[in-house]
C-alpha cells in the first residue's frame, strides 16, 4: 500500500515532478541459482567452480495505466555466469562473471514513460596468496564498457517532452 511514484503537477505554469504515496503494486519473482564443480564429472577434469543465476521480475501498479505500468528501475530479467578456478602451487585464484539485465519500457508515473537498454557486463579477477596473511588481488570489471541509452517521455497539458540520455560506462581496474 501507498508505493511512492512520481507524479507530474503543474504549479503557475511551471511542471514539477514529485515524489506521492500513490496506489498499491503486486510483485512476482522467480530465482534460480546453480553452482557445480567439474571435477563432478570426471577426475581428470580441472578443479573449477561454474556458476549461474537467472532472475524474473515482475509487477503491477494498480494506480497507472498499462502496459508497462511496473515498479520504477525493476528489471525484467538478470542472468549472470562464472566460473572461478584455484591452484595449489603456486597459489593463485582466478575467474570471471558475465552478466546480462534486460531494458524495456516502465510507466513510473501517470505522465511518464521511460525506457532503458539492456545491459552487458563483463569482470576478471586473479588472486595470489603470498602468505596466509597476505594476497594480492588484481580486477578488472565491466570490461566490454557498453554505454546503454535511457529515454524519458512526459506528457502533460497536451504536451510531449522526450529526455534522451546516455549513460557512459568505464573499465574498471583494482588492485
Amino acid at each position: 500500500d501507498d508505493i511512492i511514484l512520481r507524479e507530474l503537477v503543474e504549479i503557475d505554469g511551471t511542471y514539477l515532478s514529485r515524489p506521492a504515496n500513490l496506489g498499491r503494486a503486486t510483485v512476482r519473482g522467480l530465482e534460480l541459482d546453480a553452482k557445480l564443480n567439474l571435477r563432478r564429472f570426471g577426475p581428470a577434469l580441472p578443479a573449477t567452480d561454474i556458476r549461474a543465476n537467472l532472475a524474473f521480475n515482475d509487477s503491477h501498479v494498480d494506480f497507472l495505466p498499462g502496459p508497462h505500468n511496473r515498479l520504477a528501475d525493476q528489471t525484467r530479467m538478470t542472468a549472470n555466469v562464472g566460473f572461478d578456478h584455484r591452484l595449489q602451487k603456486p597459489p593463485l585464484a582466478f575467474g570471471g562473471t558475465f552478466g546480462y539485465r534486460t531494458g524495456g519500457f516502465i510507466r513510473s508515473s501517470l505522465a511518464q514513460l521511460a525506457y532503458t537498454g539492456p545491459r552487458r557486463s563483463l569482470d576478471f579477477y586473479a588472486a595470489y596468496r603470498f602468505s596466509p596473511k597476505v594476497m594480492l588481488r588484481l580486477s578488472a570489471a565491466n570490461l566490454l564498457a557498453r554505454d546503454f541509452h535511457r529515454v524519458d517521455a512526459y506528457a502533460a497539458g497536451g504536451r510531449t517532452l522526450e529526455l534522451t540520455s546516455l549513460h557512459e560506462q568505464y573499465r574498471r581496474f583494482g588492485a
